[in-house]
């Protein structure tokens, strides 16, 4: 067994939220040593401080070593916390820089700037370095200093357009599909740009905006536009070509199945297995055309089949008769499914302070080396000895300083009250 892909290159990962994270993530579990540089006010966590904490296996945990974010999105990392707003503490970074490979971020595109720690201040110090960024809507253009999280990039991306019911307004996607788009987006890009370095020997900076890769996810929408038609309208879960097409009530507490019919042989199994062969000869559905203009009637008599039935039934009968048909499964489902438990597409990693945390595998995997975390997400400044002392060779009369000074620090030195925090959690 080879080696995990990434093995030996170094990351420093300054990312929040939940694209660049994912990004760095994914680098972690193909091998990457990845570097989470924190703020020493505390985590960046989403909606902070009204975050989720999960109950601690021992007393005295604090609640910022209990997120379920950061053991998802913090795994297969170091963590270290450095005030960037300092000196002492950009410095610090630049010298990091000067023994690392890549610097992920995704501030919007003054914030570096700000910092003194753009582009043209990392290559001084490393000429190969490679930096990917990621802001919300590109360096570049009239929008690049605004700011957006996801339901933003839903709105001015065209997902949100095409989302919603046929006469309804645009509504918000059931997931913000930018951030792990836009993470696998700047992940491929990382080890381009690594690839491209190993030919070269030249770093480079790549640009992974996050509004342009929720773009690239409606290329039909984009094909219709340039045939010059009018734009994709909201279906809902109906297609603008097959009827019947949705999600079905099955028997149970908020349980569906999938159906989709594309042909007219499908169509006839359809009827047969429904036990309603009579509605062949029903001029509202005898034709494709009637079909989709008389759904709703169509709907019901598929509802009356499916409603007495369980999901998993209802999926094996039609797909038997080679009718596309999945259930709907919801998370809790997901994680008992046999097939995904059969790829082990999650695992189990032991948390010393929470026991055992459920985490997703990545999706690809690799015939000849390993993939996949080993560690779940580190405790805040868990690893500034071994950042501050191994890797760069300070000595601990110099890491003291600088915790006095506020450079870094071991906890967040700006704290929410943890009786909110726990309330908000309950």
């Amino acid at each position: 067994m080879l080696p995990k892909p990434l093995v030996g290159v170094r990351v420093l990962d300054l990312t929040h939220g939940v694209a660049g994270p994912a990004t760095t993530q994914l680098m972690g579990d193909l091998g990457a040593e990845v570097i989470k540089i924190e703020p020493t006010q505390g985590r960046m966590q989403p909606y902070s401080p009204w975050i989720l904490v999960l109950p601690g296996k021992t007393a005295g945990v604090p609640h910022y070593n209990r997120s379920p974010y950061v053991n998802e999105m913090y795994r297969s990392k170091l963590d270290c916390a450095i005030d960037l707003r300092t000196e002492s503490g950009r410095q610090v970074f630049l010298d990091l820089a000067r023994v690392s490979d890549v610097v992920v971020e995704n501030f919007s595109s003054r914030v570096m700037k700000k910092f003194g720690l753009e582009y043209a201040a990392l290559r001084a110090v490393n000429p190969t370095i490679i930096m990917v960024s990621l802001p919300a809507f590109g360096r570049q253009g009239p929008w690049r200093d605004k700011l957006s999280w996801g339901p933003g990039i839903n709105a001015s991306s065209g997902f949100a357009w095409l989302t919603g019911y046929l006469g309804g307004p645009p509504m918000k996607a059931g997931n913000y599909y930018a951030d792990f788009s836009g993470g696998l987006h700047a992940a491929f890009a990382a080890v381009l740009a690594l690839r491209h370095r190993q030919k070269t020997g030249r770093g480079q900076l790549v640009e992974a905006p996050l509004r342009e890769a929720e773009m690239a996810l409606l290329g039909e929408a984009f094909i219709g536009i340039s045939m010059e038609q009018e734009p994709m309208k909201r279906l809902g879960n109906r297609d603008p070509l097959m009827a019947p097409h949705g999600c079905y009530p099955c028997r149970g507490q908020d349980r569906w199945a999938a159906i989709a019919v594309r042909t007219e042989e499908e169509w006839t199994r359809l009827c047969h297995i429904m036990g309603r062969p009579g509605l062949l000869a029903d001029p509202r559905f005898r034709q494709p055309t009637a079909r989709w203009a008389h759904q709703d009637e169509l709907d019901k008599y598929i509802t009356d089949w499916t409603s007495a039935r369980e999901q998993y039934q209802v999926m094996r009968q039609l797909q038997d008769a080679s009718i596309p048909c999945g259930a709907v499964l919801d998370c809790a489902q997901l994680v008992q499914d046999p097939h995904v438990r059969a790829r082990q597409a999650y695992l189990t990693l032991r948390d010393p302070d929470l026991g055992d945390v459920i985490a997703r595998r990545q999706a690809s995997r690799f015939s000849r080396s390993p993939m996949g975390p080993e560690r779940p997400g580190p405790r805040y400044a868990e690893h500034n000895t071994w950042v501050f002392g191994e890797l760069l060779g300070l000595g601990q009369k110099q890491q003291a300083q600088w915790e006095e000074e506020g450079v870094t620090s071991r906890v967040p030195l700006q704290s929410y009250e943890h009786s909110q925090i726990e309330e908000r959690s309950r």
